[in-house]
């Protein structure tokens, strides 16, 4: 039987807690642990008993699967003492708890049927405590509601902070009016000042984004063993509605339970739509003022909330400093959304910092709280911060930032240059891609920047597009003058096969080597210019009239030769006869032309690059 009478699912193995004083928490454990999880049911075997102590922490939330199928999520933190210290991230641990003369296990009982034992699952350990959750999943109601009322799930064992009593959490099933509860995204411990008044924030999301229309503190059964002072702990106004809870610890003797002066046990409840709600137990810890300011502080993120899209990579950086002397502890990030995950956990003196990784899904578009917290080397906890981030369904638009189609771009004879072409989507989480379409000439280099080096876009930088860049590098030699050839670029987007595909775009420039054209480089002269094309400075100085000299600017075009207008007729043979030229000299110079058959016939209006100046 559990505290309230009701029979146990499985009372052949409730099996035993090593009772240190008047309480406990028998984790027994399987060591090594074997683990089996299928659709969320745990099968464990050969437990080891270990005893532990009070329930810091405790929240129930719901979903419904298919039909009447709910699956059941329950978060815990109990405070680490020696008993348990064995007790590693990974394993899982059967809770029994005891106070006085009254003993059991922690138990839950889903609102129909038996009450079933709690198995957790330990995801997080700490110097001071241990986290987990329980998962259970009822084949079936019978109906949607309890003839038009909710079922009343609930959670209960022992033991509370201080006063060492009973717990009986309650959370309220209507798969009618709300198929998924909201989940209490807050600290399990939050940390505040004493002595003065505080807001603390209880943030609260569906798995789906949706946030709670109003918080209240906790009622009924939930408090009948535990005392919470309304004047210090209460919903100021409008505040009710979002989730801001007020501790006045500026009052004087604010009531404690039992031996602790400074930690303060609260029930708060959200409510997904009026009458159906989900509980959180958590403690309250008031800091002296003279540690309070010693406290670690929050350097990053520094806005309170952030874009999010589907099928895109939502990161980001937290990072924490101390001015106490010592390596940080860590960063403590709480209650990700599902797919989300913690990477690259860096402590050292006096700072610490993690990445934040999660790719929404079609299913969690809406806002979503993220709450986290530093520990220094000391101990001593920041304050709790939470961000939202606002997650959209939205279709990236793929284009490029700084060229438009059919752009003329000019490579002159001799003198390197590079054209970047920047690609850009609409999303700035995107991971881009730029190839060329086709061959390019020989000389011609293409370098792009793959998505595996693209510098990533956090979610808290200051950008509304990503951006990708290809650059284009060529040095064209003397005979290239004429060259006018097309080259085409196609951007790509690379990322989560789970999102529509985005479009590719592509984009064609013209790459064109002016005829008769160079431009002076650093140390040229008009000498070292004829030297260049095997022609007579003299000549070309007087190409250029407005030199009054043989010296030349760097980036000045200088013309190296005259251009002739082909006429109807006219050949390569024709135009060197013309002009006492060889066709080899003119192929030299018109890249356009050199393959053509020196009798063949070329297209009037042609503009022909001739040397030496010789008039017709």
């Amino acid at each position: 039987m559990d505290y309230m009478g009701n029979p146990l699912a499985d009372s052949s193995d409730q099996g035993g807690c090593n009772v240190t004083g008047t309480r406990c928490l028998g984790l027994r454990t399987n060591r090594p642990s074997y683990l089996l999880l299928t659709h969320m049911f745990i099968l464990i075997c050969a437990f080891t008993s270990v005893t532990a102590s009070e329930l810091q922490y405790a929240t129930i939330r719901y979903s419904q699967e298919m039909g009447n199928v709910v699956k059941f999520v329950i978060p815990m933190q109990w405070r680490r003492t020696v008993e348990f210290t064995t007790i590693q991230k990974g394993e899982v641990v059967d809770v029994v708890g005891t106070a006085g003369v009254g003993s059991g296990p922690v138990v839950f009982n889903p609102g129909y049927g038996p009450t079933h034992r709690i198995q957790m699952f330990v995801l997080d350990v700490g110097m001071d405590y241990v986290f987990g959750e329980a998962y259970f999943t009822l084949a079936s109601y019978p109906s949607l509601n309890n003839n038009g009322a909710p079922w009343v799930a609930t959670l209960q064992g022992c033991c509370l902070p201080c006063s060492y009593s009973h717990f009986n959490l309650t959370a309220n099933v209507d798969l009618l009016n709300a198929p998924s509860s909201s989940a209490f995204k807050s600290l399990p411990t939050v940390y505040v000042q004493g002595g003065v008044t505080s807001i603390i924030n209880l943030p609260a999301n569906t798995p789906g984004g949706v946030n709670s229309p109003f918080w209240r503190l906790g009622q009924g059964l939930e408090v009948s063993q535990l005392f919470i002072d309304r004047n210090v702990f209460f919903f100021d106004g409008p505040d009710y509605l979002q989730g801001r809870l007020t501790a006045n610890f500026s009052v004087s003797n604010p009531a404690l339970q039992g031996s602790c002066q400074d930690s303060f046990s609260v029930i708060a409840q959200t409510l997904s739509v009026p009458g159906f709600m989900v509980p959180l137990l958590f403690i309250v810890k008031t800091v002296p003022q003279a540690d309070w300011i010693k406290r670690p502080t929050i350097l990053s993120p520094t806005v309170s909330s952030l874009n999010g899209y589907v099928g895109y990579d939502v990161f980001f950086t937290i990072s924490a400093t101390s001015s106490n002397p010592g390596i940080m502890q860590q960063v403590r990030v709480f209650q990700l959304p599902e797919g989300g995950q913690t990477l690259n956990s860096r402590t050292a003196v006096q700072s610490a910092s993690v990445d934040v990784h999660w790719m929404p899904s079609e299913k969690q578009t809406g806002i979503h709280w993220i709450c986290y917290e530093a520990v220094d080397g000391l101990g001593l906890h920041s304050e709790q911060k939470c961000i939202s981030v606002v997650v959209v369904q939205q279709q990236a638009v793929l284009s490029f930032a700084n060229l438009i189609a059919n752009q003329s771009v000019s490579f002159y004879m001799r003198e390197h240059k590079t054209v970047s072409i920047i690609g850009q989507s609409s999303i700035p989480y995107d991971l881009l891609d730029i190839a060329v379409e086709g061959t390019i000439e020989y000389g011609q280099v293409v370098t792009v920047n793959t998505p595996s080096v693209q510098t990533k876009v956090k979610a808290t930088d200051n950008v509304n597009v990503a951006q990708l860049t290809a650059d284009l590098s060529w040095r064209p030699d003397i005979n290239m003058g004429g060259y006018n050839k097309t080259i085409c670029f196609r951007l790509s987007a690379r990322g989560d096969l789970s999102r529509p595909a985005v479009p590719s775009v592509s984009l064609c420039i013209r790459v064109v080597v002016p005829k008769c054209k160079y431009m002076a480089q650093s140390g040229d002269t008009l000498q070292k210019i004829g030297q260049i094309f095997n022609a007579d400075w003299l000549t070309i100085w007087g190409l250029n009239a407005q030199l009054d000299n043989s010296t030349v600017s760097v980036g000045q075009e200088v013309n190296i030769g005259r251009s002739y207008k082909v006429v109807l007729g006219d050949t390569l043979l024709s135009i060197a006869n013309l002009f006492s030229v060889t066709v080899a000299s003119l192929r030299q110079l018109n890249f356009d032309v050199s393959q053509a058959k020196s009798a063949y016939t070329l297209e009037p209006d042609t503009l022909i690059c001739l040397f030496p100046n010789t008039c017709p």
